[in-house]
């Protein structure tokens, strides 16, 4: 099948292999010329279990022909600027965290919210790391394409559930809680829980976002498990404070805030009141 991915991040490039290990033709639509012209040079690099493998997308700003399916792996503060005169005429599944996303895709892009479980570290313009087994969730959509997607995902481990709601609201909280608190403290994930501060002030903000989302307080038992098998990576947040990149605070923390309303959300609003002091202050 011919896949089209938007975004060359770790995501990007993770999705981009994997599906090329599958035999799909996949391009990668991307925005830097030195991103595209490092990969047309060397291709991506994937890194897994201690063994490195090599594909050749093609890529570029634009393809010559539309894909059957359309991935958008971009980050969602880059979502408005990747459709700025664009409109696929494939379905596309949107891979974004947070949620609000679904909300500014542009009328007539046939879009879909997934999940995605996998732990993905990109390290150079054509190189990432798979940090971690997960999943894509998809919703039920009955369309053929993404029912070719599921069955030849491989590593990717596509699954169409019909909960596609929860699944999102799930991977919120857990963005929630892991991703600031790993910025705040500057340490893998595994530290929330080493420390007694971080760990409760990760259950605080556990607890609020269930209440928020009217979702089961026994989601912490959920979050500290994640923690332990992930407590080895550094967040994609933390990556991209690392990197000097824009944090994806609104989309995560930011929309818990909106939902609450005039409840307000006390320990959201002071987390994300010390990343943004702390990331002005980088």
């Amino acid at each position: 099948m011919k896949i089209g991915i938007a975004g060359g991040g770790a995501l990007g490039l993770l999705c981009t292999a994997h599906l090329m290990a599958q035999g799909h033709d996949v391009f990668l639509k991307l925005r830097n010329r030195e991103q595209i012209q490092k990969i047309e040079d060397e291709g991506i690099c994937l890194e897994q279990e201690d063994r490195m493998y090599q594909y050749r997308p093609r890529a570029g700003r634009e393809s010559t022909e539309e894909p059957d399916l359309w991935l958008c792996t971009v980050k969602q503060h880059h979502i408005s600027e990747l459709f700025d005169n664009w409109k696929p005429a494939a379905p596309m599944l949107m891979l974004q965290n947070g949620i609000g996303h679904m909300d500014i895709i542009p009328e007539g892009v046939e879009a879909y919210p997934a999940v995605v479980t996998h732990g993905a570290l990109r390290t150079s313009l054509h190189e990432v790391r798979h940090t971690g087994d997960g999943m894509i969730a998809v919703p039920l959509t009955g369309k053929r394409e993404v029912e070719e997607l599921i069955r030849q995902s491989g590593k990717l481990n596509v699954s169409e559930v019909a909960d596609i709601k929860t699944r999102i609201h799930k991977k919120l909280i857990m963005n929630a809680v892991i991703n600031p608190l790993t910025v705040l403290y500057e340490k893998p994930n595994g530290y929330l829980l080493e420390n007694p501060e971080a760990e409760e002030e990760a259950q605080k903000l556990c607890i609020e976002a269930a209440a928020i989302l009217d979702m089961e307080k026994l989601i912490w038992e959920d979050v500290k498990q994640l923690i332990r098998m992930t407590a080895r990576n550094r967040s994609s947040m933390l990556a991209d404070y690392e990197a000097g990149r824009p944090l994806e605070l609104q989309a995560i923390n930011g929309a818990l805030i909106t939902m609450a309303g005039v409840k307000g959300a006390p320990h959201h609003e002071r987390i994300v009141y010390l990343v943004r002091k702390k990331e002005a202050e980088r």
